[in-house]
């Protein structure tokens, strides 16, 4: 007899609403497999389910257990205790999934980082307790296992990382009844300190083996032999030649590599002007300060361009003028047109689609460990203070290079969409000697506001000047009439 056939004949016997008790949030079946046990199905909540087996193959003795269970469930969600309890490792596995399908469709960097985290960290160490078992205490432990593993301290960095995973599996876990509190989750992990960045030297070495390594790539397309070495693919140069791109406009923009870059599209974007000077800027949708006011963040590039000039233009204009030449669809609009195109930018020839961002990232430690510097085994990989560099870099290179420029943390905080305090705390690797102007000239924020004021000055002066000079030839005239 076949699993349903045993199913449907020990169901048959009895109606819904004899398998129905406690006001219908109760209903007892049989599954779909040869055990002869009756099930239960309680309602928690409005389309929340509890199910479990009452190991009972008589029914009226199901519902005695099943009653009393929901009894239970009941009196538990009034006195706010553990409605149901459930492994930890249960609950990874669910939340795993939904990040999974997620990723798929978004291809988030931080997605992909919870998942990593919940496979390597928290399933391993903390699967085997229940939810409702993970204290204060029990993170102390799961906090010294890690270290162990780890071989040392973590950064805080790292830990930000983990407690954001973390926070989402308990969270989900309290919302169903698993748990009632959340534990309190510490970040005692060690200081970033300052962030790996590449100086000038290193900044033309690597935008001038870039040059040479995609014209060296583009007679590879299509050849024999083998893949990586004397043959690549299309899509694999397509990736290499918006990297180049890329490059330049994260070293020029300071924006974060991944969902806030990769999510532009051309209508992000407009072109400033002052004093006779073009900048690009950027209007970011998926950024901190959008969840917290609503307002999306504006960057300004950095190099301007004369409107009036013909001379190459640099900064951003070149790598954005590039990706549009790309494609049939923006590659005859000039700047005004294309930057009121709903498309996004970084896009794949080959593919139609944005690239993806893991594949950016690898692809530019693979860049940086062939370029050659100094006869180093890993090129430009490993920065000064011996951590290895990752795309990330160019935004702490934009950071420190403006700094030394002069700009003000005011100013650069608002465009990194940052605090001064991060900024300290991150770039104080810049010494007087590599920035005497800020020392010398002592450019302060009142030396900025009094040339403001100047200027202001200066155009009331100007407007004064005009209509003195029209009250002269009033006069003039009058004068003239009366000889």
């Amino acid at each position: 007899m076949s699993a349903k056939t045993s199913k449907n004949n020990a169901e048959s016997k009895y109606t819904l609403a004899e398998r129905t008790i406690c006001e219908g949030n109760v209903v007892l079946y049989i599954r779909s497999d040869n055990d002869a046990r009756w099930h239960a199905r309680l309602k928690r909540k409005a389309g929340s389910w509890h199910r479990f087996s009452t190991k009972q193959t008589s029914l009226d003795k199901a519902k005695e257990v099943a009653r009393e269970r929901y009894l239970q469930l009941q009196d538990n969600i009034k006195n706010k205790r553990v409605v149901v309890e459930r492994k930890f490792s249960d609950v990874c596995r669910v939340i795993k999934n939904e990040l999974e399908a997620e990723y798929q469709r978004t291809h988030e960097h931080t997605l992909k980082t919870h998942i990593e985290v919940i496979d390597n960290y928290l399933a391993p160490f903390l699967g085997n307790y229940k939810c409702h078992e993970i204290t204060t205490s029990v993170l102390r432990e799961f906090s010294q296992a890690r270290e162990n593993k780890l071989g040392r301290q973590p950064k805080a960095s790292t830990i930000a990382n983990h407690n954001a995973a973390l926070n989402y599996v308990l969270r989900y876990a309290q919302s169903q009844g698993y748990l009632t509190t959340l534990p309190k989750l510490k970040n005692d992990g060690s200081a970033s300190g300052t962030r790996d960045w590449f100086n000038e030297e290193e900044y033309r070495t690597l935008t001038a083996f870039m040059r040479k390594d995609l014209a060296e790539a583009k007679k590879k397309i299509g050849k024999g032999g083998r893949n990586g070495l004397d043959t690549i693919t299309p899509l694999s140069y397509d990736i290499k030649e918006l990297l180049r791109d890329v490059v330049l406009i994260l070293a020029n923009t300071g924006i974060r590599p991944g969902k806030e870059l990769m999510s532009l599209k051309w209508s992000n974007l407009d072109i400033v002007k002052e004093d006779g000077k073009e900048v690009v800027q950027f209007s970011l949708s998926h950024t901190k300060t959008m969840k917290k006011t609503g307002k999306r963040r504006k960057v300004i590039a950095y190099q301007s361009r004369d409107s009036s000039s013909t001379k190459k233009a640099y900064g951003v204009f070149e790598p954005l003028r590039r990706i549009a030449e790309r494609f049939e669809d923006t590659k005859e609009l000039d700047w005004n047109d294309l930057f009121e195109q709903d498309i996004d930018i970084f896009r794949l020839p080959s593919t139609n689609k944005v690239v993806s961002y893991e594949r950016l990232g690898k692809q530019f430690v693979s860049l940086l460990k062939r370029c050659p510097y100094k006869g180093r085994k890993d090129g430009l990989y490993i920065g000064s203070n011996g951590n290895t560099r990752s795309i990330y870099s160019l935004r702490h290179t934009y950071s420190t290079l403006r700094l030394k420029d002069g700009m003000s943390m005011e100013d650069l905080s608002r465009n990194l969409g940052t605090s001064i305090k991060m900024i300290e705390e991150h770039y104080g690797h810049l010494t007087p000697e590599m920035t005497p102007l800020r020392y010398s000239e002592k450019i302060t924020k009142k030396q900025v506001s009094e040339v403001e004021l100047l200027k202001e000055e200066l155009k009331e002066m100007k407007q004064e000047n005009k209509e003195l000079r029209a009250e002269l030839r009033e006069l003039i005239k009058t004068l003239k009439g009366k000889a």
